[in-house]
């Protein structure tokens, strides 16, 4: 609803693309845009040798992701982790939440040490059922 007492004539809509009160996004309509650092993550992992070009999708939701995690860590800079009440700020448990939903995109795509172990032993046959084929031989 239009303020009644303004001044209709002078009003214009925000610009399409505005960002001018975003500070992280967490509650609002999602930025669908990826930021510099995001698409250049996109294409570093692009870029990595188990990578194609069908987990484009995947490597841009971690490159959102990330960009979602710098918001909320530059709102958190402040050091407060309690609200006016004392309880945790609600970007807190965003945050932690944010957190976890990374590893798990970096565990999908072979980016944690031990994704690459599990990944490197399957394709490499190596394992107590590869220890156990190769002293039948």
């Amino acid at each position: 609803m239009a303020n009644p007492n303004g001044n209709p004539p002078t009003l214009t809509p925000a610009p399409l693309g505005n960002t001018l009160a975003l500070r992280h996004g967490a509650y609002g309509r999602q930025t669908t845009e990826l930021s510099e650092h995001g698409r250049e993550l996109v294409e570093d992992l692009l870029g990595l040798p188990h990578m194609s070009p069908a987990d484009r999708l995947a490597c841009e939701e971690l490159a959102a992701l990330t960009d979602f995690i710098d918001r909320l860590d530059r709102q958190l800079a402040d050091g407060k982790l309690e609200n006016g009440r004392g309880q945790a700020r609600s970007l807190l448990d965003l945050r932690l939440r944010a957190s976890t939903k990374l590893e798990r995109w970096l565990n999908a795509l072979g980016l944690l040490p031990s994704a690459r172990a599990e990944w490197s032993a399957a394709l490499g046959g190596v394992g107590l059922a590869a220890d156990l084929a190769r002293r039948r031989e």
